[in-house]
């Protein structure tokens, strides 16, 4: 198995994979996108905050992992909408999903989204990055399974 965070990242990924927007969903953006993306989300993870919960051997452990979803609009004719429905579709996917078990209770929790344009040359970008909370509990000698 892999750590908790991949698995995160992985199921977020598949849940907002196959939107009604066609957008195409990368699990990082470590390469440039494809010069034809229009609509494209970017799903990466990024701050974790620890807190031991027990001190017994093995101590169990609660983490915070910031999930943040780009929500890339390029040279579309309405960016404003495309950017909007892409947001739409993505919290209604995420919306009360507990990632197939990875999560126990809630799921994830909607913290801001914040928006940037770029409009240099001959490529006009609107991004919008949604940061959503993942509540996490572990055993600290077992970071691939959650309790």
């Amino acid at each position: 198995m892999s750590h908790i965070r991949q698995q995160i990242r992985e199921a977020v990924a598949t849940a907002v994979t196959g939107l009604a927007c066609g957008a195409t969903v990368y699990e990082s953006r470590v390469y440039d996108l494809p010069k034809a993306t229009t609509l494209a989300l970017i799903v990466d993870c990024g701050d974790e905050a620890i807190e031991y919960t027990t001190m017994t051997a093995p101590r169990t452990v609660q983490a915070e992992l910031e999930v943040k979803i780009q929500a890339l609009v390029i040279n579309a004719t309405s960016p404003e909408d495309s950017r909007d429905t892409l947001l739409k579709e993505v919290q209604v996917a995420l919306a009360s999903n507990d990632l197939s078990g990875v999560l126990k209770g809630v799921g994830l929790t909607l913290e801001g989204v914040e928006t940037a344009y770029e409009d240099e040359a001959e490529t006009r970008m609107m991004m919008s990055e949604m940061t959503w909370l993942a509540v996490y509990h572990f055993a600290e000698n077992d970071p691939e399974t959650a309790l």
